[in-house]
């Protein structure tokens, strides 16, 4: 690695999974044409953004989906309280000074905040009118709806906790247009960066090395130590694949040498091999996967016992072999 940082960090045991629900069609434009037949179509990060701000996500579906991941962290992720405030787990004794990583992420006051503003974006007065007949046509941007999420859940940095967007297997990947290795070497006190040799002064107008941890503290998950983060953000970089839109910077990012200057956009790796309007759109990238039956298996296990675990995991294996099967696209490449 490029350095290292001593801290203790706990491992997670526990999985959650964050299932989102199938999204009704949109109305808007989105026109990703084919381009190619020899790779996965690119296409620029601000036509793929016109298509993602098309998508909607409805009240039902909505309450669902912030219900189920409330019941999820609330009842059987191990660390709800510890991530709150991990700073506040450390133990200072004469025998155990140990340190932890600084994780400050309150899972369920997140989640209660969002359902305060959904209620607001819904313009309804109470959370439970979202489940209302009458809801279920009223729509908000699904974008940053699920965007927010993977947010909560990237600021855990826990690699077995995480939050999918639907729209995960029509973008898998994310690529830049200049596709050059960055580099970060040490000189005295200093930090420099280097992108394809020449060394950069400043990107996205910031002190190069100052932007790199910011990338990293804002866009990497899965590692709760800032070196870690660094190092699986040059790697990424350095690999030219770049998953999830959490990496993305939809407007270019102005990179600044010592005599010159250039500027770098995402372009993102579309895993469809035909033209793509806005409904086709909204249905490929809102099935991943269908979790129809999701109410029903809040109500029915929410009056478990803790001792019939065998049971529920059976229940829950029966009702996922009777969901449809979802959709799965192949990227070629």
């Amino acid at each position: 690695g490029l350095f290292r940082e001593h801290s203790v960090a706990s491992s997670t045991l526990v999985v959650v999974v964050a299932a989102c629900f199938g999204l009704p069609f949109a109305s808007g434009t989105c026109s990703l044409k084919y381009r190619g037949e020899d790779a996965p179509p690119l296409h620029s990060a601000a036509d793929i953004k016109e298509c993602l701000d098309g998508l909607t996500i409805d009240a039902n579906s909505a309450y669902h989906t912030i219900a189920h991941l409330q019941h999820g962290l609330g009842n059987y992720y191990s660390f709800t309280d510890i991530a709150a405030d991990s700073q506040a787990s450390v133990q200072d004794t004469e025998t155990c000074k140990l340190t932890v990583h600084s994780v400050k992420d309150d899972l369920i006051s997140e989640l209660e905040n969002m359902k305060t503003d959904v209620v607001k974006e819904f313009g309804v007065s109470d959370y439970e009118e979202l489940l209302g007949e009458s809801m279920a046509t009223q729509t908000i941007p699904s974008f940053p709806f699920h965007m927010r999420i993977v947010e909560i859940f990237r600021r855990l940095f826990d690699g077995n906790t995480i939050y999918v967007p639907p729209w995960a297997s029509v973008i898998p990947f994310w690529v830049l247009n200049k596709r050059e290795k960055l580099s970060i070497t040490r000189s005295g006190e200093n930090m420099m960066v280097k992108l394809g040799g020449k060394t950069v002064v400043k990107m996205g107008g910031l002190d190069a090395w100052e932007f790199i941890k910011q990338e990293a503290n804002e866009r990497v998950s899965g590692i709760k130590s800032l070196g870690g983060r660094v190092n699986r953000y040059i790697q990424t970089w350095n690999s030219f694949l770049f998953p999830g839109v959490q990496f993305v910077h939809f407007d270019p990012i102005l990179v600044e040498f010592e005599d010159s200057s250039e500027s770098l956009s995402f372009e993102g790796m579309v895993s469809l091999e035909s033209d793509l309007d806005q409904q086709t759109f909204q249905e490929k990238a809102g099935a991943n996967p269908q979790w129809s039956s999701l109410q029903k298996w809040l109500d029915a296990y929410a009056d478990v016992k803790p001792t019939d675990a065998t049971a529920v995991l059976n229940s829950i294996a029966q009702d996922m072999r009777a969901l449809d099967e979802p959709k799965r696209v192949e990227v070629r490449g």
